[in-house]
Formats: structure tokens, C-alpha cells, sequence
């Protein structure tokens, strides 16, 4: 997710069935542009993003965020990011994780 080209975007798309866009790619406009690209696409593929929160309130807003600047209302995939040891993922994450689940909004997080 390193173009700026909402082209690019639609054409990997109708390629591949997953993408993925982390939400500071470019100041956050990173997740717009593939909302954008996405349209009624967004049903055809698996689609993931990420927090780098380190708090349940914190994660949750993030994913909001997310979901919003990606037009849609779920993520398939929700992933913790740059959580390189067990103790950086406290119960609140996980906890955060089983609300967004339930909620319906990630099926799956990691």
C-alpha cells in the first residue's frame, strides 16, 4: 500500500482478494483512497488493517476511524500492530479485540 493511485488500487483488486492499508500510511489518506477504490468492490475481497494503540479505548477509536476512512463496516482481518512481545499485549487489547468481534465489526484479529 505504497501508491497513491486510486487506479492502482481498483486493478489489484479485481487481481488478488486480500488488501491491507495501515492507518498512518500517508496521514491517514492512505485508508480514504482505497475506501474510494474499493466501492462495490469492498464484498470481493478480504480486507485488514491495524492499530498500533496500546489501550482497549484507544484500539476501539482507531478502528472507528478506520472504518470510516475505508467506507465500510467491518474489517475482515484487525490486527495489533507492532507488538513484538507478549507484555505489550495487555488484556484491554485482547478485550478490545472481542468487542470489535462481537460488535461485528472484525472477523477475525490477530
Amino acid at each position: 500500500m505504497i501508491t497513491s493511485d486510486a487506479a492502482v488500487i481498483s486493478q489489484a483488486v479485481d487481481q488478488a482478494s486480500t488488501t491491507s492499508t495501515p492507518p498512518k500510511l500517508s496521514g491517514g489518506n492512505n485508508e480514504r483512497m482505497v475506501g474510494a477504490a474499493l466501492g462495490a468492490k469492498r464484498k470481493n475481497i478480504i480486507l485488514s488493517s491495524k492499530t498500533e494503540a496500546n489501550s482497549k479505548s484507544g484500539a476501539l477509536e482507531q478502528l472507528e476511524t478506520s472504518l470510516q476512512m475505508l467506507g465500510t463496516d467491518y474489517l475482515d482481518i484487525w490486527y495489533l500492530h507492532a507488538k513484538d512481545k507478549p507484555a505489550q499485549i495487555g488484556d484491554d487489547l485482547m478485550e478490545a479485540q472481542q468487542i470489535a468481534r462481537k460488535q461485528g465489526k472484525s472477523a477475525f484479529s490477530a
